[in-house]
């Protein structure tokens, strides 16, 4: 994918987290956090590329849909599904499944966090 397509898919990604961050809609942020994960590990972020893929499958708005995504997304940047993670990647995986959704998407939205909160207890609160 060129940077071209790149910048292009990141404004799509943007404008429907936006959107359904707007109305509330979960099951749609956790599947177009998925989708965004391909274009971390792309960048040279597969740690972080993993987090938010553990945080969109084990968010409880997570659809089969999500699931069938993740597991496309990790073949790619690992070689393994789920079952088959190597060790490194399980930690990145299972701390991202404690991220918060919400201060997830503001991070990738590039919005600022609430001041009157530590930022690090705001990215690892409980759903």
């Amino acid at each position: 994918m060129g940077l071209g397509q790149v910048e292009a898919a990141r404004g799509h990604l943007d404008e429907s987290l936006r959107l359904s961050r707007a109305i509330g809609e979960d099951v749609i942020m956790v599947l177009e956090l998925a989708s965004y994960t391909r274009l971390l590990g792309q960048a040279g972020q597969p740690e972080r590329a993993l987090e938010l893929l553990g945080l969109a499958l084990a968010h409880p708005a997570a659809s089969p849909e999500t699931r069938i995504k993740v597991n496309a997304v990790l073949r790619d940047l690992t070689g393994q599904d789920l079952a088959g993670l190597p060790p490194d990647a399980q930690v990145a995986f299972v701390r991202g499944a404690q991220l918060d959704l919400d201060a997830v998407v503001r991070e990738l939205l590039g919005e600022a966090l609430p001041t009157a909160l530590d930022s690090q207890s705001v990215l690892f609160r409980r759903r």
